[in-house]
């Protein structure tokens, strides 16, 4: 079992979201957030952490440069390039996200992003 992100502080100030996040299990791979709108409905969701394609960090993660799953803090920087939104919505329709992690990195490299064999999902955080 993937123990939860804790969520250490989020901003959104209507074109960049900013969190920080703690994870601490060495067998988390990768994970991605997931947006909901004021009424709780789903409307999109990030970039991965890892590609599973080329297995490269998502520059959203710490710019790139590694994913701490040690309890340090992981600082994301999102913009409306960085989200796939369902259809009709878009980046000022955000007011809450939960973070999904994901164990498995024997995936990695085989294009398959939503093969995992195990997974968590934070509480949803609603930005203020």
């Amino acid at each position: 079992m993937i123990p939860q992100a804790t969520i250490n502080s989020s901003s959104n100030n209507g074109s960049t979201i900013s969190i920080s996040f703690s994870a601490d299990y060495t067998e988390i791979y990768s994970g991605w957030f997931a947006f909901y709108d004021s009424y709780g409905s789903y409307i999109g969701y990030s970039d991965y952490f890892w590609d599973y394609e080329t297995g490269s960090l998502s520059n959203i993660l710490n710019n790139g440069l590694y994913f701490y799953i040690n309890g340090n803090d992981n600082s994301v920087i999102i913009n409306s390039s960085n989200i796939y939104f369902a259809d009709g919505y878009n980046f000022i329709d955000i007011s809450s996200f939960i973070i999904v992690l994901t164990g498995d990195d024997q995936y990695a490299g085989m294009g398959k992003s939503d093969s995992f064999d195990c997974s968590s999902f934070s509480a949803r955080e609603y930005f203020k």
